[in-house]
């Protein structure tokens, strides 16, 4: 049987050896979820990804432990090497001088408290000396100003003196809990909220033909996520914030979905700052490793 590779050359992911490697080390999907700082469900759907990748079953339950099978056996090795190789660049990188100082990194809300922040861990543990402050915002804060150093929006930038990337293309699916009626209703953001109303998946829902209930309204994609978890409808979510909830499923049915490019952003005057550079350097490979979740 064909096994289908998700990352570009058919190299597995990282993250998904990694939590090889902590279930190894852990003998748990709770312990290895401690050891990474992620929830079990999520260890779990990273070992069936590395399956289909091997095209075998990798790890089995006995009890309350988890044992490699044959064919996991074969990448013990291997996947305990890579983690250690990875913590040694980490305590080298720690050693590295004169990365002190304060970064301010801004971005939209869901993405700073459902993406950036639970992924930051490497890099304070590889960078004490940073101070990071998240601002998580709606606005486009002003970098030519100072507002923030770094900045991740969901457009490309039109003006400014800037050092621009795009990092990620951003796939949006209808959500809602399994069981949902079809006619259930919607959850939008508040229309009062001007920048909130101009997005492209707010323009998605104001598009659909009438009549579109809509059950409740948020001026937050978190607070929308929040609401399509409690069951109170459904919502246009970001793929890559829905795939950590295995309890919602995608609602299909629905044409013109939107897709959103997010790029990274920083002043040009700062491309001889070290630490804002290492700063920027980090998120764009979190965004690279991420890259088959975004949809």
């Amino acid at each position: 049987m064909a096994v289908q590779k998700r990352t570009m050359g058919g190299d597995p992911s990282w993250d998904d050896i990694r939590a090889l490697a902590a279930v190894i080390e852990a003998g748990t999907l709770s312990g290895a979820a401690r050891l990474l700082g992620l929830n079990h469900a999520t260890i779990g759907r990273r070992l069936q990804a590395l399956e289909r990748d091997a095209g075998a079953r990798l790890i089995e339950r006995r009890g309350d432990r988890w044992i490699l099978t044959p064919a996991g056996e074969t990448l013990r090795a291997p996947a305990l090497a890579m983690a250690e190789a990875a913590r040694g660049l980490v305590r080298r990188s720690a050693a590295t001088p004169g990365l002190v100082g304060r970064v301010r990194v801004t971005a939209p809300p869901l993405m700073a408290e459902r993406l950036l922040i639970p992924r930051l861990g490497p890099l304070m543990v590889a960078h004490p000396g940073l101070e990071l402050s998240v601002i998580a915002d709606n606005r486009s804060l002003s970098l030519d100003r100072r507002e923030a150093e770094i900045a991740l929006r969901l457009a490309r930038p039109r003006d400014g003196d800037l050092l621009a990337r795009r990092v990620a293309v951003m796939a949006y699916a209808v959500y809602g809990l399994a069981g949902l009626p079809p006619d259930a209703p919607w959850l939008a953001y508040d229309e009062s909220d001007p920048l909130l109303s101009a997005t492209p998946e707010a323009r998605w829902l104001a598009a659909r033909p009438p009549p579109t209930p809509i059950a409740l309204r948020a001026n937050s994609g978190a607070a929308l996520l929040a609401a399509a978890l409690a069951g109170h409808g459904r919502a246009l979510i970001p793929v890559v914030m829905a795939a950590d909830h295995p309890e919602l499923v995608q609602l299909g049915g629905e044409a013109g979905l939107p897709r959103r490019e997010i790029w990274l952003l920083r002043h040009r005057d700062l491309r001889q700052s070290a630490r804002v550079a290492v700063v920027a350097d980090f998120i764009a490979a979190l965004f690279r490793t991420e890259r088959a979740r975004f949809g």
